[in-house]
């Protein structure tokens, strides 16, 4: 498969994921489906009742696939290894070997600090770099600056400094 395939496959999983995500985020959907396998498999570990075990499975299935989608997803198209990988490796394992609240517990926890981490970022990121500044010149404090994202060209500083200073003599 090209590349733009794999683009097209994991571009509508997303929607469909999109579509029953809590404020249109999966990374919440991926935290909040992880909650429910984590207090099936504990309460089975606390009262002895398997009817708790085998309703946590397919639950845990479904968050299992949601990470492996993400892992694919990063590891295809972006040729990047993800934190994702880790969470679905440990997931496997635990399942394989019969445990699987260990494993529940754990992408439940890295899922919610992913997300913290993730949320802080993007609302700061907002902050900082509005939309509408991206790709314009400002003039700030008698400095001249050209974003490309994230990249101010010296060129436009350089210029800037021999002006001023020719100004000053």
């Amino acid at each position: 498969m090209q590349k733009k395939d794999y683009k097209a496959y994991f571009d509508k999983i997303d929607a469909e994921l999109l579509k029953i995500s809590p404020r249109k985020d999966i990374m919440l959907l991926r935290v909040i489906a992880s909650i429910i396998p984590v207090v099936c498999f504990g309460l089975d570990a606390l009262y002895g009742m398997p009817v708790l075990y085998w309703l946590g499975i397919p639950f845990y299935l479904f968050f299992l696939g949601i990470y492996l989608e993400s892992f694919l997803k990063a590891a295809l198209l972006m040729r990047k290894v993800s934190a994702e990988l880790l969470i679905v490796l440990v997931m496997v394992v635990t399942l394989i070997d019969g445990e699987p609240l260990s494993g529940a517990m754990m992408a439940w926890f890295i899922g919610l600090g992913l997300y913290i981490s993730f949320t802080i970022i993007r609302k700061n990121r907002d902050k900082i770099f509005p939309p509408e500044r991206t790709d314009s010149s400002l003039r700030i404090d008698k400095f001249l600056f050209v974003y490309h994202g994230l990249k101010i060209i010296h060129y436009f500083q350089r210029k800037w400094y021999l002006e001023t200073n020719r100004s000053f003599n």
